[in-house]
């Protein structure tokens, strides 16, 4: 890869390897014409300091294996996938995003719709609210989108 500075020279720089898709992830195959256009997660969110304060308990489950939730003891729910309370952000990121920014490389439209109650924790997962001094684990979808579209475009 060769990157042009301002004055005109160019000067080698070192090569940036190609992002490969996720191939656990949604939509790993762009190539599948007959593949699902619409994929499903859910996110279950810890309880917070106030609901834990208020003596509230857990009455959620998530069963990631079956990629189903259970509510009470007996309402099951299946989605095409499923992510529990310990759920880390880059992995809800690399399984239901980081094909989609790879596609739209590739011409293909995407996008990432977080739906739920009020506090049910949309803006932690998607990573809109404020984000100064956030470690990196913590950085939700849009911080992490707009890094990997950068960093594609440099290479």
């Amino acid at each position: 890869m060769v990157a042009t500075e301002p004055d005109g020279k160019g000067q080698a720089e070192a090569e940036v390897p190609e992002t490969q898709p996720n191939p656990e992830g949604f939509f790993a195959d762009t190539g599948d014409a007959n593949a699902c256009s619409v994929r499903v997660a859910v996110r279950i969110r810890p309880l917070i300091g106030k609901e834990m304060r208020e003596g509230a308990h857990i009455c959620v489950e998530a069963r990631e294996a079956e990629d189903q939730i259970l509510i009470g003891k007996d309402r099951a729910f299946t989605f095409d996938k499923t992510f529990g309370i310990d759920s880390q952000q880059e992995v809800v990121f690399n399984t239901c995003v980081k094909n989609l920014v790879l596609g739209c490389f590739l011409g293909f439209n995407a996008t990432i719709l977080a739906y739920g109650q009020t506090g049910s924790g949309k803006t932690y997962t998607m990573g809109s609210g404020y984000i100064i001094g956030v470690e990196e684990q913590n950085l939700g979808i849009i911080p992490r989108v707009i890094r990997m579209i950068f960093d594609e475009k440099e290479a």
